[in-house]
């Protein structure tokens, strides 16, 4: 089937025709118009996706982060107002239908914010404490929505009089009440194929009742000039998809929704706007965007992105080597920028660094006074945590009642927290802790000190697979808390490619070898067969380590044949030497895989002397914990 769209220029010649006639464009009055006309929107988009012409939009109704009407509201709400799907359009956003306005980076971010505190901080939290439902927008043009309605006053819905006054939403603008150029501009980018025939207005009513609900999309093709239109004679539609220029009717001038985004916060408690924007603090990113430099696999980063924004924490396994902390700091940036903190575990760690206890007060040291651990901390200021060799630290002893927390459970930790004045008197009565999930439960600010989990707050840990049976075992009441997702070694044709073109780049950028590069190309022999063959070396016996290992070992190459200015030619040597430094220690405490570390390492290094076996066999020896041949202990 050939595929429909609305061309370019239609899209943009009608978008213009939305824009509020000149009379029409004043201050803050525009503010609250462009917000209420999205807000229905993506009001009515979210009714149809959760059937119900009431909207619950409580902002403590989600657990463990799963999607709510709240965040597809805002999100839909977004969308509305970025007009392009293209990359290098990312900046441009809807400052008022008609106009388009350069933004900076952070487009999508700013909307989300912006259509937290303009509707969901503002008129729907006062219509949550409201003696009865308020309609919205209160003033001009007209209520087209109604607020405060439901058991707890948080939903919303259209308002009775919708149809007419919707009318006057655009009897204001350059194209009067014919809905037909938002129609256009809803239809902007969808295949319309599927549904356009000879019956160009019945096409589109089934094209918009894919998103929107059936009363809506009647209405807009009632109310529109559709059915006068021959989209074939007039050339309305194309077979590809358009590329709509709209950065050409960008607005530059000061945008009008930040400066009344920033008056409003004025009057705005703070803890409000921070409560609301947290909803939206997670940007997740596409897969392919996280692909980066150096590569990970893009299946495994659908994996951690999908565990993720489902609300699971997650751990990364694998060989060393695979990048598992890189790929989680990589994560954790494109989510939620500097938001978060690494630590590497260790065995002394117990709830005292990871949740919290008492210290000597700063100011009186004969005084004990709670003080935050790094989960706690990271509560309290929205941050994920990473949590570097996870199964280094004695779990069971290090995270205690946040067992109980990861599994979406409250919890009241055994320390209390007092406050004290300058002089050192106490302030008020002794406070419990609570370590609160998002939900309906309040605690009293003067009984309790609240650490709160959003629902986006997620911790990320790593595990080296090669050290699982040597060091601490995560328990089944902990991995239950937990996804797991494997960061696998390169396949033996990967590291080839990874060794071959690393040591060919080298060559490339002048490093000192030989002139007919027979020691390195003896070199690459040897690590061939030590990273990267199926029957010698590390996958011959289900050991492959990842890139940074061999990569290592030939930076380190590169260095030592410079020191010695070409005087030292012996590859087997030089390997032999490197790969002791880099990759030994990565089988520490593996006794029982010695014997066959040392045949396969030994086979791979062509190493067949009695003494230079031994030698192999002790310097193995001393990273594993094994007696070498020959010895008793």
């Amino acid at each position: 089937m050939t595929l429909l769209y609305f061309s370019s220029e239609t899209i943009l010649n009608n978008f213009k025709s939305l824009n509020l006639r000149e009379e029409q464009r004043y201050g803050k009055t525009n503010l609250e118009r462009t917000t209420a006309f999205g807000a229905f929107f993506s009001l009515d988009i979210t009714q149809k996706i959760v059937g119900n012409s009431v909207v619950d939009l409580h902002p403590k109704r989600s657990r463990d982060g799963r999607i709510t009407p709240r965040k597809i509201m805002t999100a839909k709400y977004v969308d509305l107002f970025m007009p392009s799907l293209r990359q290098e359009d990312k900046d441009l956003v809807v400052r008022e239908f008609g106009v388009t306005h350069v933004d900076g980076e952070n487009a999508r971010s700013f909307l989300s914010k912006a259509f937290s505190s303009n509707f969901l901080t503002q008129p729907l939290k006062k219509a949550s404490v409201a003696a009865s439902p308020i309609p919205y927008p209160s003033s001009r043009p007209a209520p087209i929505m109604i607020l405060g309605v439901g058991p707890d006053k948080w939903s919303a819905g259209k308002h009775p009089n919708w149809k007419s006054n919707l009318l006057k939403f655009m009897e204001i603008r350059e194209c009067g009440n014919d809905f037909f150029p938002l129609i256009v501009y809803l239809l902007r980018f969808r295949d319309l194929s599927p549904h356009v025939s000879s019956n160009f207005s019945t096409g589109l009513l089934l094209a918009l009742g894919e998103f929107l609900t059936e009363e809506l999309s009647e209405y807009l093709i009632e109310n529109s000039t559709a059915s006068q239109h021959d989209w074939r004679e007039e050339g309305l539609l194309t077979n590809e998809m358009p590329v709509v220029d709209f950065r050409s009717i960008a607005d530059n001038a000061e945008n009008e929704m930040l400066v009344d985004l920033g008056s409003l916060m004025n009057n705005v408690e703070i803890e409000d706007v921070q409560e609301e924007t947290n909803d939206t603090d997670v940007e997740w990113p596409n897969p392919d965007d996280v692909v980066g430099n150096p590569p990970f696999n893009v299946e495994v980063i659908r994996r951690i992105l999908a565990a993720l924004q489902s609300g699971s924490h997650l751990i990364l396994i694998g060989p060393p080597g695979t990048g598992k902390t890189t790929l989680a700091k990589r994560i954790a940036e494109r989510c939620k920028g500097n938001s978060y903190k690494l630590y590497t575990a260790t065995s002394d760690w117990t709830t005292h660094e990871v949740i919290g206890g008492y210290m000597p007060d700063l100011k009186r040291p004969e005084r004990l006074t709670f003080s935050p651990g790094l989960v706690t901390r990271a509560l309290s200021d929205n941050e994920w945590l990473i949590i570097d060799e996870i199964n280094r630290s004695d779990v069971d002893k290090a995270f205690g009642e946040l067992f109980t927390f990861l599994a979406g459970k409250d919890v009241v930790l055994p320390q209390s927290f007092q406050e004290y004045n300058d002089a050192g008197d106490p302030i008020g009565r002794t406070k419990k802790i609570v370590l609160k999930v998002e939900n309906d439960k309040d605690y009293e600010e003067e009984e309790y000190v609240v650490y709160e989990k959003k629902d986006d707050w997620r911790i990320m840990g790593t595990m080296n697979t090669f050290d699982k049976a040597a060091l601490y075992q995560l328990s089944y009441a902990f991995m239950r808390r937990f996804a797991f997702v494997e960061v696998p070694a390169p396949s033996p044709e990967e590291c080839r490619d990874i060794i071959n073109s690393t040591i060919t780049l080298s060559a490339a950028e002048g490093a000192s070898q030989p002139e007919d590069n027979t020691l390195w190309v003896q070199i690459t022999e040897l690590l061939l067969r030590v990273f990267a063959d199926e029957t010698t070396g590390l996958h011959a016996i289900n050991k492959p380590v990842g890139a940074s290992i061999p990569l290592d070992v030939i930076n380190y190459l590169k260095t030592r044949i410079h020191f010695e200015a070409n005087e030292v030619n012996d590859a087997r040597f030089l390997t032999l030497e490197a790969v002791e430094m880099f990759l030994f220690p990565q089988f520490e405490s593996q006794r029982k895989e010695h014997k066959f570390l040392f045949e396969k390492l030994a086979d791979a290094l062509n190493i067949e002397q009695p003494n230079d076996r031994d030698k192999l066999d002790r310097s193995l020896s001393s990273w594993t914990g094994a007696i070498p041949a020959g010895e008793t202990r």
